[in-house]
């Protein structure tokens, strides 16, 4: 999961997600902490990952989320 993890983080860089305010949250925020910051390791880390966005989301450009995380093997689907 770190890989991946670095990936949709990139992924979300690319595209300027940051820019517009979304945040990572949850446990894996704690592991930006401990890098970056010297944190003690955080003793519970769940699989998926959380984004915060901003409520009303102050989009600046159009951005297809599903084509820059289509190529980490993620897919749209609908039921």
């Amino acid at each position: 999961m770190p890989d991946l993890f670095h990936e949709i983080l990139a992924a979300f860089d690319k595209v300027g997600l940051w820019d517009d305010g979304i945040e990572l949250i949850g446990s894996w925020s704690f592991v930006i902490y401990q890098r970056q910051c010297g944190l003690p390791p955080y003793p519970l880390k769940t699989q998926d990952i959380d984004f915060l966005l901003p409520r009303p989301y102050p989009q600046r450009k159009q951005v297809d989320l599903a084509e820059a995380l289509a190529p980490l093997g993620f897919r749209v689907g609908f039921s």
